[in-house]
């Protein structure tokens, strides 16, 4: 058995106001560390990738350009700069790299060189990248949310909090991790790596019954930094037993990596809209009893799913009795 994982803290990569630099020091810096995890006796490959996420035109130019270097070696081991390029395309830093050693420094530095002429409209642009990898049985990316225990019912904490399920009225992807500074305000840490990268938050309110009795629910919010939310491969009952909850939209949540959607919104029976336009499904396999109990949706929009990897399917609309 063997893989690797990542040891630093982020994996987003924000460039502000970017000017020209002489040198690669004065440019955007991010250090990566690798660490080999084995318990065979063979090498560990990894493939590195720079997904530009927001990518102004003006920055598609040679002299911005990236250098990758590995610990304290002085050659760059990858390089290469961005004209041409486009914003959503990923580039390859490192593919098949051999892990021969217990843990490795990556180093990769973005900047516009200085050293030549360079269009006026390049400096004072932003740009946002994400930095992951993959490699043999795993693969990590940056603001991870936690894998969930697989819950049991309406009376089961959400994420670890000490809040029901049954007892969230509503539920929002933030645009980031900022938790504000407000009384009554409770937060958690619910990022994989317990970084801080993924934060989630709520506030109690007192809600009127139909019959004239009160009980405490409750508002909550998830958040990844720089807007970036994803979620490991495993969202097995991510979402089940949101009973008390109406509306969903998850369009901000990057699905990409999931394998198993198994029970997801398994008994959520409030629901009444659920947002999944941007839902990616490429890699799923597992969506049984994904909508199971969805009693109140009338309608569901999968237009974007992507099932040619599933090969489990059973129940994935029992009890659905309101979709027509």
């Amino acid at each position: 058995m063997y893989s690797y994982s990542y040891l630093c803290r982020r994996f987003t990569i924000n460039g502000v106001d970017i000017v020209p630099v002489l040198t690669k020091e004065e440019g955007t810096i991010k250090d990566i560390e690798v660490k080999k995890n084995s318990t065979c006796n063979r090498d560990v490959t990894m493939n590195l990738y720079l997904e530009l996420t927001t990518f102004p035109t003006e920055l598609a130019e040679s002299s911005f350009v990236y250098e990758l270097y590995k610990n304290s070696e002085t050659m760059a081991i990858a390089s290469g700069n961005f004209s041409n390029k486009e914003q959503g395309n990923t580039i390859t830093l490192l593919s098949n790299q051999i892990l021969n050693t217990s843990k490795d420094t990556y180093t990769l530095y973005i900047y516009i060189d200085g050293n030549v002429d360079n269009p006026g409209t390049m400096a004072g642009k932003n740009f946002l990248f994400k930095l992951w990898g993959s490699g043999e049985g795993a693969i990590y990316k940056e603001n991870v949310i936690t894998t969930t225990d697989n819950p049991t019912g309406g009376t089961s904490k959400f994420f670890n909090t000490e809040v029901m399920r049954e007892e969230i009225q509503s539920l929002t992807i933030a645009e980031d991790n900022t938790v504000p500074d407000t009384p009554g305000v409770v937060s958690k840490d619910i990022s994989q790596n317990k970084d801080g990268t993924v934060m989630l938050w709520y506030t109690p309110k007192e809600v009127t019954s139909s019959d004239g009795s009160t009980k405490t629910m409750y508002d909550m919010w998830i958040g990844g930094e720089n807007g970036v939310l994803q979620t490991g491969t495993n969202a097995s009952g991510m979402f089940a037993y949101l009973t008390n909850i109406e509306k969903l939209d998850l369009s901000k949540l990057d699905t990409s990596y999931i394998t198993n959607m198994s029970k997801m919104f398994y008994m959520s029976s409030g629901l009444k809209s659920i947002d999944l336009s941007n839902f990616n499904t490429s890699n799923v396999t597992n969506m049984n009893g994904m909508f199971w109990g969805c009693s109140s949706l009338p309608a569901l929009d999968l237009k974007t799913f992507n099932t040619s990897k599933v090969t489990d399917m059973n129940n994935m609309f029992a009890e659905c009795s309101n979709i027509t």
